[in-house]
């Protein structure tokens, strides 16, 4: 029997049918072709929303059960790391030893990476301070990062920098200068960097530096 063509599949909806094309493509162009005729049908029909998950990233379709699945498996590896919690339905990770850093009082800059899916790129990354605790000034963002529509639901803890008795604000001030000329236009209010995914290594080389000054 012969396969129906591209635009077959698109004037007849048939999503299986541009599933298993995509799935079955190797790669280039044509699994590109593809991935689009499956996003477009998905879009189209709420129907197919029950029973896929599409990650438009990673460009995968997984069942909804597997996804159920998956995230269960997430939460319990969660409660077994002592370097992860789960805060409400958002998942928080502390990296580079920023659990131990942040039970010290004074003035801190920190950078925290915010994801919409934990499986993605962060949506954007953040630079900011507090003379108290970064999870609790943390929870305060997820809090208003959610009520705006983010829909974050991992965040990670990158690095807490102590200030010692230079006021935090002026670490902030230097980096926002240098990284918004590394990084033009991913710059947003409350010092955001929206598609940046800014590495730790280039915030502390740049702590670093300001405190050396």
């Amino acid at each position: 029997m012969k396969a129906k063509s591209m635009a077959e599949v698109r004037a007849l909806q048939d999503f299986e049918e541009a599933k298993s094309r995509y799935e079955k493509c190797g790669s280039g162009r044509w699994k590109n072709a593809w991935w689009e005729v499956v996003c477009e049908i998905y879009s189209t029909c709420a129907e197919w929303a029950k029973k896929y998950v599409l990650d438009p990233v990673a460009k995968t379709i997984s069942a909804v059960g597997n996804a159920v699945k998956t995230l269960a498996n997430r939460r319990k590896s969660i409660a077994k790391d002592e370097n992860t919690i789960q805060w409400g339905e958002c998942e928080i990770s502390f990296l580079n030893g920023t659990r131990n850093k942040d039970t010290k009082s004074g003035e801190k800059t920190y950078f925290f990476k915010f994801y919409d899916n934990p499986d993605r790129s962060p949506v954007f990354d953040k630079i900011g301070t507090t003379n108290k605790s970064c999870l609790d000034r943390l929870k305060q963002e997820i809090r208003y990062y959610n009520k705006a529509g983010f829909g974050i639901e991992k965040v990670e803890i990158c690095e807490i920098w102590d200030c010692g008795n230079t006021p935090a604000e002026s670490y902030e001030s230097f980096m926002r200068a240098l990284l918004i000329k590394k990084f033009p236009n991913t710059w947003r209010r409350n010092d955001r960097f929206f598609g940046a995914n800014i590495p730790t290594s280039l915030f502390q080389s740049l702590c670093a530096e300001y405190a050396a000054l």
